[in-house]
């Protein structure tokens, strides 16, 4: 057989094997193209919504009055809670109620004095609490959420934590900071 007639038979599978390549190519080019559309169009949609819901006043202006009231009255009973004396009763009893509704057995509660911190957003009390506890590290994250939703902070904070782990009876202790803003 002919030189020439090798290669021709080598030439069409190495062309049917360019053109499924390039077939494929173009199906997630097209592809590609089809996403980018769809996104373009939601886009357009939300751009629209927005011009529209901005240009709408809100629907009750006596609702919205009501809620801030509500926010500002819910604020200053927080900034009550922490403003005087950290010792208070009052605290150690919503932290030790806090911790047993979690399974944590609190060891020692030690408060320092309230400080005040300003940053660009404001001006902050911050209460700091050393405490040691006694209870399961997986459970922590909740403890400090239903304190967070309690107090009704702008923020947490910890520091120096330290956990020794026992089989569910974990030592934790850590200086706990609560932010309230004043402002």
């Amino acid at each position: 057989m002919p030189k020439t007639g090798r290669w021709r038979s080598l030439a069409l599978p190495a062309f049917l094997i360019l053109l499924v390549a390039y077939g494929f190519v173009g199906y997630l080019l097209f592809q590609q193209y089809q996403a980018g559309m769809e996104l373009a169009a939601g886009l357009n949609r939300t751009g629209t919504l927005w011009q529209t819901l901005r240009k709408q006043p809100p629907d009750d202006l006596d609702a919205l009055r009501k809620e801030i009231v509500q926010a500002q009255d819910k604020v200053t009973a927080q900034q009550a809670l922490f403003a005087k004396e950290t010792e208070s009763t009052a605290v150690v009893d919503m932290f030790v109620a806090l911790a047993k509704q979690n399974r944590f057995l609190i060891l020692q509660l030690t408060a320092q004095p309230t400080t005040q911190q300003k940053t660009k957003g404001g001006t902050y009390q911050v209460a700091r609490y050393s405490i040691q506890a006694q209870g399961n590290w997986g459970a922590f994250p909740a403890f400090l959420r239903i304190l967070a939703e309690q107090t009704g902070t702008v923020s947490l904070g910890l520091d120096n934590l330290t956990v020794v782990p026992a089989g569910g009876a974990d030592d934790i202790r850590f200086d706990l900071l609560i932010y309230v803003r004043v402002g």
